[in-house]
Protein backbone atom coordinates (compact mmCIF):
# COMPACT_ATOMS: atom_id res chain seq x y z
CA UNK A 1 0.00 0.00 0.00
CA UNK A 2 1.47 3.20 -0.82
CA UNK A 3 1.00 6.08 1.25
CA UNK A 4 1.93 9.62 1.45
CA UNK A 5 2.52 12.79 3.89
CA UNK A 6 3.57 16.15 2.89
CA UNK A 7 5.22 16.84 6.78
CA UNK A 8 4.70 20.83 6.66
CA UNK A 9 4.78 20.40 10.21
CA UNK A 10 7.81 16.96 11.19
CA UNK A 11 8.05 15.17 14.19
CA UNK A 12 11.68 16.02 16.20
CA UNK A 13 12.96 15.06 18.85
CA UNK A 14 12.90 11.70 20.98
CA UNK A 15 9.86 9.08 20.34
CA UNK A 16 7.71 9.18 23.63
CA UNK A 17 8.99 6.71 26.08
CA UNK A 18 7.74 2.98 25.32
CA UNK A 19 5.38 4.69 23.01
CA UNK A 20 5.51 3.58 18.82
CA UNK A 21 5.70 6.55 15.94
CA UNK A 22 2.66 8.30 16.39
CA UNK A 23 1.11 10.50 13.78
CA UNK A 24 -2.91 12.18 13.17
CA UNK A 25 -5.17 10.14 14.47
CA UNK A 26 -6.51 8.58 11.17
CA UNK A 27 -2.69 7.83 10.76
CA UNK A 28 -1.89 6.23 14.10
CA UNK A 29 -0.09 3.05 12.43
CA UNK A 30 -0.38 3.30 8.92
CA UNK A 31 3.22 4.78 8.64
CA UNK A 32 4.76 1.94 10.48
CA UNK A 33 2.70 -0.46 8.73
CA UNK A 34 3.51 0.70 4.93
CA UNK A 35 7.81 0.48 6.35
CA UNK A 36 8.01 4.35 6.68
CA UNK A 37 11.70 4.42 7.06
CA UNK A 38 12.76 8.11 5.90
CA UNK A 39 13.28 11.10 8.45
CA UNK A 40 10.16 12.68 8.10
CA UNK A 41 12.38 16.28 8.46
CA UNK A 42 14.22 14.83 5.84
CA UNK A 43 11.21 14.39 2.81
CA UNK A 44 10.59 17.61 0.85
CA UNK A 45 7.12 18.18 -0.02
CA UNK A 46 5.67 16.57 -3.30
CA UNK A 47 1.73 16.40 -3.21
CA UNK A 48 -0.04 19.39 -4.93
CA UNK A 49 -2.30 21.40 -3.44
CA UNK A 50 -5.26 20.51 -6.18
CA UNK A 51 -6.05 17.70 -4.54
CA UNK A 52 -6.39 18.82 -0.80
CA UNK A 53 -8.28 21.91 -2.32
CA UNK A 54 -10.83 19.69 -4.15
CA UNK A 55 -12.11 18.37 -0.57
CA UNK A 56 -12.23 21.18 0.97
CA UNK A 57 -14.28 23.13 -1.62
CA UNK A 58 -16.67 19.92 -1.89
CA UNK A 59 -16.68 20.24 1.65
CA UNK A 60 -18.07 23.97 1.69
CA UNK A 61 -20.25 23.23 -1.27
CA UNK A 62 -21.85 20.17 0.92
CA UNK A 63 -22.30 22.35 4.52
CA UNK A 64 -25.11 24.60 5.73
CA UNK A 65 -22.71 26.74 7.70
CA UNK A 66 -25.31 27.57 10.44
CA UNK A 67 -22.52 28.78 12.89
CA UNK A 68 -19.28 30.50 12.08
CA UNK A 69 -16.54 31.17 14.26
CA UNK A 70 -12.72 32.52 13.52
CA UNK A 71 -12.38 30.73 10.46
CA UNK A 72 -15.94 30.49 8.12
CA UNK A 73 -15.88 28.23 5.09
CA UNK A 74 -14.71 31.44 2.98
CA UNK A 75 -11.83 31.09 4.88
CA UNK A 76 -11.34 27.50 5.19
CA UNK A 77 -8.52 27.31 2.53
CA UNK A 78 -6.52 30.14 3.34
CA UNK A 79 -5.99 28.12 6.36
CA UNK A 80 -5.89 24.70 5.86
CA UNK A 81 -3.19 25.06 2.80
CA UNK A 82 -1.00 27.00 5.32
CA UNK A 83 -1.23 24.86 8.29
CA UNK A 84 -2.63 20.90 7.48
CA UNK A 85 -0.42 18.46 6.43
CA UNK A 86 -1.15 16.57 2.99
CA UNK A 87 -2.01 13.23 2.30
CA UNK A 88 -2.25 10.72 -0.50
CA UNK A 89 -4.11 7.27 0.06
CA UNK A 90 -5.22 4.49 -2.55
CA UNK A 91 -8.42 3.97 0.39
CA UNK A 92 -10.95 6.81 -0.73
CA UNK A 93 -12.61 6.87 2.46
CA UNK A 94 -9.62 7.04 4.70
CA UNK A 95 -8.13 10.04 2.12
CA UNK A 96 -12.09 11.91 2.18
CA UNK A 97 -12.00 11.39 6.09
CA UNK A 98 -8.84 12.59 6.66
CA UNK A 99 -9.21 15.66 5.06
CA UNK A 100 -12.69 16.22 6.04
CA UNK A 101 -11.57 16.13 9.85
CA UNK A 102 -8.99 19.04 9.23
CA UNK A 103 -11.62 20.80 7.96
CA UNK A 104 -13.57 20.16 10.77
CA UNK A 105 -11.19 21.04 12.96
CA UNK A 106 -10.60 24.52 11.64
CA UNK A 107 -14.54 25.31 12.34
CA UNK A 108 -13.91 24.71 16.28
CA UNK A 109 -11.04 27.60 16.05
CA UNK A 110 -12.00 30.36 17.86
CA UNK A 111 -9.80 33.55 18.59
CA UNK A 112 -10.49 35.21 22.15
CA UNK A 113 -9.68 37.73 24.59
CA UNK A 114 -8.05 34.78 26.14
CA UNK A 115 -5.91 33.53 22.32
CA UNK A 116 -7.11 30.98 20.36
CA UNK A 117 -9.16 28.29 21.84
CA UNK A 118 -10.83 24.71 20.42
CA UNK A 119 -14.25 24.59 20.99
CA UNK A 120 -16.09 20.90 21.19
CA UNK A 121 -19.45 22.55 20.30
CA UNK A 122 -20.46 25.46 16.78
CA UNK A 123 -23.88 26.91 19.05
CA UNK A 124 -23.23 27.43 22.79
CA UNK A 125 -24.16 25.03 25.24
CA UNK A 126 -25.35 25.58 28.86
CA UNK A 127 -22.54 22.97 29.86
CA UNK A 128 -19.79 24.52 28.32
CA UNK A 129 -17.94 27.36 30.49
CA UNK A 130 -15.40 29.96 29.48
CA UNK A 131 -15.86 31.04 25.72
CA UNK A 132 -17.86 27.97 24.61
CA UNK A 133 -14.97 25.55 25.71
CA UNK A 134 -15.27 22.21 27.42
CA UNK A 135 -12.35 20.61 28.45
CA UNK A 136 -13.77 16.92 27.89
CA UNK A 137 -12.69 16.50 24.23
CA UNK A 138 -9.55 19.34 25.19
CA UNK A 139 -7.02 16.19 25.07
CA UNK A 140 -7.92 15.10 21.59
CA UNK A 141 -7.98 18.56 20.43
CA UNK A 142 -4.14 18.86 21.21
CA UNK A 143 -3.69 15.48 19.69
CA UNK A 144 -5.10 16.40 16.43
CA UNK A 145 -4.15 20.09 16.57
CA UNK A 146 -0.23 19.27 17.43
CA UNK A 147 0.53 18.65 13.37
CA UNK A 148 -0.83 22.44 12.75
CA UNK A 149 1.79 24.01 11.06
CA UNK A 150 2.94 26.65 13.77
CA UNK A 151 2.72 26.58 17.39
CA UNK A 152 0.69 29.54 18.48
CA UNK A 153 -3.06 27.94 18.69
CA UNK A 154 -2.23 25.58 20.72
CA UNK A 155 0.14 27.44 22.61
CA UNK A 156 -2.88 30.06 23.32
CA UNK A 157 -4.79 26.85 24.02
CA UNK A 158 -2.10 25.27 26.90
CA UNK A 159 -2.05 28.60 28.82
CA UNK A 160 -5.79 29.09 28.38
CA UNK A 161 -6.79 25.56 30.21
CA UNK A 162 -3.64 26.66 32.69
CA UNK A 163 -3.12 30.28 33.59
CA UNK A 164 -6.70 31.60 32.90
CA UNK A 165 -8.88 30.56 34.91
CA UNK A 166 -10.60 27.61 32.87
CA UNK A 167 -11.85 24.58 34.55
CA UNK A 168 -9.61 22.48 33.58
CA UNK A 169 -11.10 19.82 35.94
CA UNK A 170 -14.63 19.87 34.78
CA UNK A 171 -14.09 16.85 32.88
CA UNK A 172 -11.17 14.04 32.62
CA UNK A 173 -8.67 15.89 30.36
CA UNK A 174 -4.70 14.29 30.47
CA UNK A 175 -3.43 17.56 29.62
CA UNK A 176 0.20 16.58 30.80
CA UNK A 177 -0.24 14.26 28.58
CA UNK A 178 -1.50 16.05 25.58
CA UNK A 179 1.43 19.08 26.32
CA UNK A 180 4.11 16.71 25.93
CA UNK A 181 2.82 14.75 23.21
CA UNK A 182 2.47 18.02 21.03
CA UNK A 183 5.83 19.12 22.28
CA UNK A 184 7.44 16.27 21.03
CA UNK A 185 5.65 16.67 17.23
CA UNK A 186 7.14 20.65 17.12
CA UNK A 187 10.16 19.69 18.74
CA UNK A 188 9.92 22.69 21.05
CA UNK A 189 9.51 22.27 25.03
CA UNK A 190 9.26 25.81 25.60
CA UNK A 191 5.75 25.83 26.47
CA UNK A 192 5.55 22.77 28.18
CA UNK A 193 8.00 23.46 30.77
CA UNK A 194 6.76 26.85 31.41
CA UNK A 195 4.06 25.30 32.90
CA UNK A 196 5.62 22.32 34.47
CA UNK A 197 4.42 24.23 37.60
CA UNK A 198 1.25 24.27 36.75
CA UNK A 199 0.76 21.15 35.58
CA UNK A 200 2.21 19.75 39.46
CA UNK A 201 -0.76 22.35 41.00
CA UNK A 202 -3.43 20.47 38.05
CA UNK A 203 -2.19 16.98 39.39
CA UNK A 204 -2.30 17.99 43.10
CA UNK A 205 -5.94 19.03 42.61
CA UNK A 206 -6.92 15.85 41.12
CA UNK A 207 -5.73 14.14 43.95
CA UNK A 208 -7.32 16.41 46.43
CA UNK A 209 -10.76 16.02 44.86
CA UNK A 210 -10.43 12.45 43.10
CA UNK A 211 -8.21 10.16 45.04
CA UNK A 212 -10.04 7.52 47.31
CA UNK A 213 -7.63 7.72 50.15
CA UNK A 214 -7.83 4.08 51.18
CA UNK A 215 -7.82 2.34 47.80
CA UNK A 216 -4.93 5.40 46.26
CA UNK A 217 -6.88 4.63 43.13
CA UNK A 218 -9.06 8.19 41.44
CA UNK A 219 -12.42 7.88 41.04
CA UNK A 220 -14.60 9.47 38.73
CA UNK A 221 -18.42 10.65 37.68
CA UNK A 222 -19.29 8.69 33.95
CA UNK A 223 -20.92 11.90 33.30
CA UNK A 224 -17.16 14.02 34.04
CA UNK A 225 -15.87 11.47 31.71
CA UNK A 226 -17.67 12.31 28.79
CA UNK A 227 -19.49 9.03 28.67
CA UNK A 228 -23.10 8.99 30.06
CA UNK A 229 -25.20 6.84 30.90
CA UNK A 230 -22.74 3.47 30.84
CA UNK A 231 -23.54 -0.01 31.93
CA UNK A 232 -20.75 0.24 34.23
CA UNK A 233 -21.73 3.52 35.92
CA UNK A 234 -19.33 5.73 38.08
CA UNK A 235 -16.58 4.92 40.23
CA UNK A 236 -12.90 3.80 39.97
CA UNK A 237 -12.66 3.74 36.46
CA UNK A 238 -10.03 2.78 33.79
CA UNK A 239 -10.13 5.98 31.92
CA UNK A 240 -9.48 8.31 34.82
CA UNK A 241 -6.81 6.14 36.55
CA UNK A 242 -4.73 5.96 33.00
CA UNK A 243 -5.13 9.25 32.17
CA UNK A 244 -3.17 10.20 35.81
CA UNK A 245 -0.68 7.62 35.07
CA UNK A 246 -0.70 9.39 31.81
CA UNK A 247 -0.15 12.88 33.03
CA UNK A 248 2.72 11.49 35.75
CA UNK A 249 4.81 9.92 33.09
CA UNK A 250 4.44 13.28 31.33
CA UNK A 251 5.31 15.13 34.39
CA UNK A 252 8.25 13.14 35.08
CA UNK A 253 9.88 13.59 31.85
CA UNK A 254 9.15 17.16 31.47
CA UNK A 255 10.92 17.38 34.90
CA UNK A 256 14.02 15.15 33.52
CA UNK A 257 14.16 18.15 30.72
CA UNK A 258 13.84 20.42 33.41
CA UNK A 259 16.93 19.26 35.51
CA UNK A 260 14.34 18.31 38.42
CA UNK A 261 15.75 15.17 39.94
CA UNK A 262 13.43 14.88 42.65
CA UNK A 263 10.09 16.09 40.94
CA UNK A 264 10.98 13.20 38.40
CA UNK A 265 11.35 10.52 41.00
CA UNK A 266 8.15 11.78 42.95
CA UNK A 267 6.46 11.50 39.01
CA UNK A 268 7.89 8.12 38.25
CA UNK A 269 6.83 6.90 41.86
CA UNK A 270 3.22 7.63 41.61
CA UNK A 271 3.29 6.41 37.70
CA UNK A 272 4.37 3.22 39.41
CA UNK A 273 1.35 3.19 42.07
CA UNK A 274 -0.84 3.87 39.35
CA UNK A 275 0.09 1.27 37.22
CA UNK A 276 -0.23 -1.39 39.85
CA UNK A 277 -3.37 -0.78 41.50
CA UNK A 278 -4.76 -1.06 38.40
CA UNK A 279 -3.65 -3.64 37.28
CA UNK A 280 -4.58 -5.77 40.79
CA UNK A 281 -8.28 -3.79 40.86
CA UNK A 282 -9.54 -2.83 38.01
CA UNK A 283 -8.75 -6.16 36.08
CA UNK A 284 -11.55 -8.66 36.03
CA UNK A 285 -9.68 -12.17 36.17
CA UNK A 286 -12.65 -14.25 35.13
CA UNK A 287 -13.68 -11.62 32.24
CA UNK A 288 -10.02 -11.24 30.97
CA UNK A 289 -11.11 -7.17 31.05
CA UNK A 290 -9.82 -3.91 33.08
CA UNK A 291 -13.49 -3.05 33.79
CA UNK A 292 -15.00 -0.10 36.25
CA UNK A 293 -15.41 -0.70 40.18
CA UNK A 294 -17.74 0.53 42.45
CA UNK A 295 -16.50 4.04 43.47
CA UNK A 296 -17.05 5.42 46.91
CA UNK A 297 -19.95 7.28 47.63
CA UNK A 298 -19.95 10.46 49.69
CA UNK A 299 -22.83 12.29 51.68
CA UNK A 300 -25.53 14.78 50.64
CA UNK A 301 -28.37 16.07 53.28
CA UNK A 302 -31.35 17.72 52.09
CA UNK A 303 -32.50 18.24 55.82
CA UNK A 304 -31.42 18.01 59.41
CA UNK A 305 -33.93 18.85 61.96
CA UNK A 306 -34.19 17.72 65.58
CA UNK A 307 -37.63 17.02 67.44
CA UNK A 308 -39.33 16.45 64.25
CA UNK A 309 -40.16 20.31 65.35
CA UNK A 310 -39.16 22.52 62.01
CA UNK A 311 -39.38 25.60 64.22
CA UNK A 312 -36.87 24.54 67.17
CA UNK A 313 -34.25 23.60 64.06
CA UNK A 314 -34.56 26.82 62.59
CA UNK A 315 -33.16 28.10 65.89
CA UNK A 316 -30.00 26.64 66.29
CA UNK A 317 -26.83 28.02 64.05
CA UNK A 318 -25.47 24.81 61.80
CA UNK A 319 -21.75 23.95 61.36
CA UNK A 320 -20.18 20.96 59.66
CA UNK A 321 -16.43 19.61 59.21
CA UNK A 322 -15.98 19.78 55.48
CA UNK A 323 -16.79 23.17 53.81
CA UNK A 324 -20.05 24.43 52.25
CA UNK A 325 -22.86 26.42 53.28
CA UNK A 326 -24.83 24.61 55.66
CA UNK A 327 -27.79 27.36 55.62
CA UNK A 328 -30.57 24.51 53.52
CA UNK A 329 -30.04 22.24 56.62
CA UNK A 330 -32.62 23.79 59.20
CA UNK A 331 -34.51 26.02 56.53
CA UNK A 332 -37.30 24.33 57.61
CA UNK A 333 -38.29 22.96 54.30
CA UNK A 334 -39.94 19.83 53.28
CA UNK A 335 -38.28 17.68 50.60
CA UNK A 336 -40.09 16.45 47.52
CA UNK A 337 -37.71 14.02 46.84
CA UNK A 338 -34.18 13.20 47.33
CA UNK A 339 -33.52 15.19 44.33
CA UNK A 340 -35.75 18.20 44.63
CA UNK A 341 -34.45 19.30 48.04
CA UNK A 342 -36.90 22.28 48.32
CA UNK A 343 -34.53 24.05 49.53
CA UNK A 344 -30.60 24.12 50.07
CA UNK A 345 -28.37 21.11 50.55
CA UNK A 346 -25.27 19.96 52.41
CA UNK A 347 -22.66 17.95 50.58
CA UNK A 348 -19.86 16.65 52.05
CA UNK A 349 -18.10 16.88 49.06
CA UNK A 350 -15.23 14.58 47.99
CA UNK A 351 -15.13 13.37 51.37
CA UNK A 352 -15.04 9.42 51.54
CA UNK A 353 -13.74 6.75 53.99
CA UNK A 354 -13.69 10.21 56.58
CA UNK A 355 -15.00 10.90 59.92
CA UNK A 356 -16.92 13.73 59.80
CA UNK A 357 -19.66 15.85 61.68
CA UNK A 358 -22.76 18.42 61.55
CA UNK A 359 -23.66 20.47 64.28
CA UNK A 360 -26.08 22.67 65.64
CA UNK A 361 -25.68 25.08 68.41
CA UNK A 362 -28.89 26.41 70.06
CA UNK A 363 -29.42 30.08 71.74
CA UNK A 364 -30.28 28.46 75.31
CA UNK A 365 -30.92 24.70 76.61
CA UNK A 366 -33.55 22.81 74.73
CA UNK A 367 -34.31 19.14 75.99
CA UNK A 368 -33.63 17.31 72.72
CA UNK A 369 -35.04 13.35 71.89
CA UNK A 370 -34.63 12.84 67.92
CA UNK A 371 -33.01 13.77 65.39
CA UNK A 372 -33.96 13.11 61.58
CA UNK A 373 -32.29 13.40 58.70
CA UNK A 374 -33.36 13.32 54.66
CA UNK A 375 -30.49 12.18 52.31
CA UNK A 376 -30.67 12.72 49.19
CA UNK A 377 -29.47 10.71 46.16
CA UNK A 378 -27.12 10.66 43.19
CA UNK A 379 -24.30 8.73 41.37
CA UNK A 380 -21.94 10.03 43.75
CA UNK A 381 -24.04 9.87 47.36
CA UNK A 382 -24.91 7.54 49.79
CA UNK A 383 -25.60 6.70 53.13
CA UNK A 384 -23.12 6.71 56.11
CA UNK A 385 -21.11 3.41 57.07
CA UNK A 386 -22.15 4.77 60.45
CA UNK A 387 -23.99 7.59 63.18
CA UNK A 388 -23.44 8.65 66.26
CA UNK A 389 -25.48 11.30 68.37
CA UNK A 390 -24.00 13.50 71.26
CA UNK A 391 -25.01 16.42 73.20
CA UNK A 392 -23.23 19.22 74.86
CA UNK A 393 -24.34 20.44 78.20
CA UNK A 394 -22.30 22.92 80.50
CA UNK A 395 -19.63 22.99 78.21
CA UNK A 396 -19.46 18.87 78.09
CA UNK A 397 -20.27 16.47 75.55
CA UNK A 398 -22.13 13.27 75.98
CA UNK A 399 -22.93 10.63 74.07
CA UNK A 400 -27.12 9.72 73.95
CA UNK A 401 -28.84 7.11 76.07
CA UNK A 402 -30.77 4.21 74.80
CA UNK A 403 -30.46 5.30 70.90
CA UNK A 404 -32.86 3.24 68.50
CA UNK A 405 -32.93 3.51 65.12
CA UNK A 406 -30.69 4.02 61.78
CA UNK A 407 -29.42 6.30 59.23
CA UNK A 408 -29.12 4.07 56.18
CA UNK A 409 -32.15 4.81 53.45
CA UNK A 410 -32.09 7.76 50.75
CA UNK A 411 -35.35 9.57 49.62
CA UNK A 412 -36.78 9.14 53.16
CA UNK A 413 -36.17 10.82 56.51
CA UNK A 414 -34.16 8.51 58.63
CA UNK A 415 -34.77 9.22 62.67
CA UNK A 416 -32.84 7.71 65.74
CA UNK A 417 -34.61 8.56 68.84
CA UNK A 418 -32.90 8.38 72.42
CA UNK A 419 -33.51 9.30 76.10
CA UNK A 420 -34.72 13.00 76.29
CA UNK A 421 -31.73 15.33 77.42
CA UNK A 422 -30.81 18.72 78.10
CA UNK A 423 -28.43 20.13 75.67
CA UNK A 424 -27.14 23.95 73.95
CA UNK A 425 -25.46 21.63 71.36
CA UNK A 426 -26.16 18.35 69.36
CA UNK A 427 -23.30 17.09 66.71
CA UNK A 428 -23.54 13.48 64.81
CA UNK A 429 -20.24 11.86 64.45
CA UNK A 430 -20.30 10.45 60.66
CA UNK A 431 -18.18 7.72 59.08
CA UNK A 432 -18.61 8.15 55.71
CA UNK A 433 -18.19 4.93 53.37
CA UNK A 434 -14.42 3.81 52.39
CA UNK A 435 -12.90 1.41 49.92
CA UNK A 436 -13.52 -2.81 50.73
CA UNK A 437 -13.49 -4.71 47.74
CA UNK A 438 -16.77 -6.45 49.09
CA UNK A 439 -18.05 -3.09 49.44
CA UNK A 440 -17.32 -1.95 46.00
CA UNK A 441 -16.90 -4.59 44.05
CA UNK A 442 -16.68 -4.78 40.05
CA UNK A 443 -19.23 -3.63 37.83
CA UNK A 444 -19.28 -7.21 35.58
CA UNK A 445 -19.10 -5.57 32.03
CA UNK A 446 -16.69 -5.14 29.28
CA UNK A 447 -16.43 -1.52 28.23
CA UNK A 448 -14.41 0.11 25.45
CA UNK A 449 -12.94 1.77 27.47
CA UNK A 450 -11.25 -0.93 29.10
CA UNK A 451 -8.86 -0.57 26.50
CA UNK A 452 -7.73 3.22 27.53
CA UNK A 453 -4.59 1.46 29.83
CA UNK A 454 -3.25 0.77 26.61
CA UNK A 455 -3.74 4.29 25.44
CA UNK A 456 -0.53 4.64 27.79
CA UNK A 457 1.01 1.42 27.59
CA UNK A 458 0.16 1.17 30.97
CA UNK A 459 -0.77 -2.94 31.21
CA UNK A 460 2.01 -5.60 31.37
CA UNK A 461 1.93 -7.78 27.89
CA UNK A 462 0.20 -10.51 30.59
CA UNK A 463 -3.10 -8.72 30.07
CA UNK A 464 -2.87 -8.71 25.77
CA UNK A 465 -5.87 -11.29 26.33
CA UNK A 466 -8.46 -8.48 26.70
CA UNK A 467 -7.54 -7.77 22.89
CA UNK A 468 -10.10 -10.77 21.66
CA UNK A 469 -12.97 -9.02 22.71
CA UNK A 470 -12.35 -5.84 19.63
CA UNK A 471 -13.27 -8.62 16.84
CA UNK A 472 -15.97 -10.42 18.70
CA UNK A 473 -19.26 -9.75 17.58
CA UNK A 474 -20.29 -10.42 21.02
CA UNK A 475 -18.12 -8.51 22.10
CA UNK A 476 -17.28 -4.83 20.31
CA UNK A 477 -17.12 -5.50 16.81
CA UNK A 478 -19.92 -4.22 14.89
CA UNK A 479 -20.97 -3.52 11.17
CA UNK A 480 -20.71 0.30 11.51
CA UNK A 481 -17.56 0.67 14.40
CA UNK A 482 -16.78 -0.72 17.78
CA UNK A 483 -19.42 -0.58 20.18
CA UNK A 484 -18.97 1.42 23.92
CA UNK A 485 -20.03 -1.87 25.79
CA UNK A 486 -19.94 -5.25 25.10
CA UNK A 487 -22.78 -6.80 22.95
CA UNK A 488 -23.64 -9.68 24.99
CA UNK A 489 -24.75 -7.90 28.14
CA UNK A 490 -27.90 -7.89 29.06
CA UNK A 491 -28.38 -4.50 29.28
CA UNK A 492 -26.38 -3.68 26.03
CA UNK A 493 -29.13 -1.34 24.04
CA UNK A 494 -28.75 0.74 21.01
CA UNK A 495 -31.48 3.29 21.98
CA UNK A 496 -31.83 6.77 21.96
CA UNK A 497 -34.92 7.37 24.11
CA UNK A 498 -34.57 9.87 27.43
CA UNK A 499 -31.25 10.92 26.42
CA UNK A 500 -29.54 10.94 23.01
CA UNK A 501 -26.00 10.42 24.21
CA UNK A 502 -25.83 7.25 26.24
CA UNK A 503 -22.92 4.86 26.35
CA UNK A 504 -24.20 1.45 26.70
CA UNK A 505 -23.93 0.46 23.11
CA UNK A 506 -23.51 3.25 20.23
CA UNK A 507 -20.31 3.86 18.81
CA UNK A 508 -18.79 7.28 19.75
CA UNK A 509 -16.03 8.60 17.85
CA UNK A 510 -14.06 9.68 21.33
CA UNK A 511 -13.60 5.86 22.30
CA UNK A 512 -13.00 4.72 18.78
CA UNK A 513 -10.26 7.58 18.85
CA UNK A 514 -8.71 6.39 22.28
CA UNK A 515 -8.96 2.55 21.13
CA UNK A 516 -7.13 3.17 17.72
CA UNK A 517 -4.66 4.75 19.79
CA UNK A 518 -4.12 1.65 22.26
CA UNK A 519 -4.33 -0.77 20.02
CA UNK A 520 -1.27 0.98 17.66
CA UNK A 521 0.79 0.92 20.89
CA UNK A 522 -0.34 -2.89 21.39
CA UNK A 523 0.61 -3.67 18.15
CA UNK A 524 4.30 -1.51 18.35
CA UNK A 525 5.02 -1.92 21.83
CA UNK A 526 3.68 -5.39 22.92
CA UNK A 527 5.01 -9.24 22.40
CA UNK A 528 1.63 -10.98 21.69
CA UNK A 529 -0.16 -12.66 18.99
CA UNK A 530 -4.23 -11.65 19.66
CA UNK A 531 -4.36 -8.80 17.69
CA UNK A 532 -2.53 -8.02 14.41
CA UNK A 533 -2.49 -5.40 12.06
CA UNK A 534 -4.99 -6.51 9.94
CA UNK A 535 -7.87 -6.03 12.72
CA UNK A 536 -6.23 -2.51 12.92
CA UNK A 537 -6.60 -1.63 9.39
CA UNK A 538 -10.15 -3.00 9.51
CA UNK A 539 -11.40 -1.03 12.83
CA UNK A 540 -9.62 2.24 10.65
CA UNK A 541 -11.78 1.59 7.46
CA UNK A 542 -15.03 1.05 9.39
CA UNK A 543 -14.10 4.35 11.48
CA UNK A 544 -13.12 6.37 8.57
CA UNK A 545 -15.87 5.08 6.74
CA UNK A 546 -18.76 5.92 9.52
CA UNK A 547 -17.69 9.23 8.98
CA UNK A 548 -20.93 10.06 6.83
CA UNK A 549 -24.21 11.06 6.97
CA UNK A 550 -27.26 10.20 4.55
CA UNK A 551 -29.04 12.66 4.47
CA UNK A 552 -33.43 12.95 3.60
CA UNK A 553 -32.39 13.68 0.04
CA UNK A 554 -30.49 10.30 -0.28
CA UNK A 555 -27.47 12.27 -0.88
CA UNK A 556 -24.77 10.74 1.21
CA UNK A 557 -22.47 13.92 2.97
CA UNK A 558 -19.45 13.56 5.52
CA UNK A 559 -20.31 14.20 9.10
CA UNK A 560 -19.12 14.39 12.22
CA UNK A 561 -21.37 14.87 15.28
CA UNK A 562 -22.47 13.62 18.42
Amino acid sequence: MKLHLDPLTAMRGPQRPGGGREWLLLLVLLLPMAGWAASPASITPVLPFAQARAYVERFNAEDRETFQQSYPNSRAWEFLSASMPRFECPDADIERTYYFRWWTFRKHLKETPDGWVVTEFLPAVPWAKKHNTISCGAAHHFREGRWLRGTRILDDYARFWLTKDAPVRNYSFWIADSLLTWSDVTGSYATALELLPRLVANDAAWESERLDPVSGLFWQIADADGMEGPIGGHGFRPTINSYMYGDALAIARLARKAGNVELERTYLGKAARIKALVQELLWHPEHAFFEVRKGPASLAVAEWRVNDDAALTRRAVASASSPGSVAGLNDGGEPKNSWEPNGGRFVFDGRVGTAEWLRYDFPEPVTLSSVGLYLMTGHRFAPPESVRVRYRNGGQWHDVAGATGTVDQINRWNRIEFTPCTADAVQLDLRLFGFTREALPLRNVRELLGYVPWYFNLPDARFSGAWSQLTDTAGFAAPWGLTTAEQRHPDFKIRYDGHECLWNGPVWPFATSQTLTALANVLNDYQQDVVHRSDYFAALQTYARSHQLTQADGRVVPWIDE
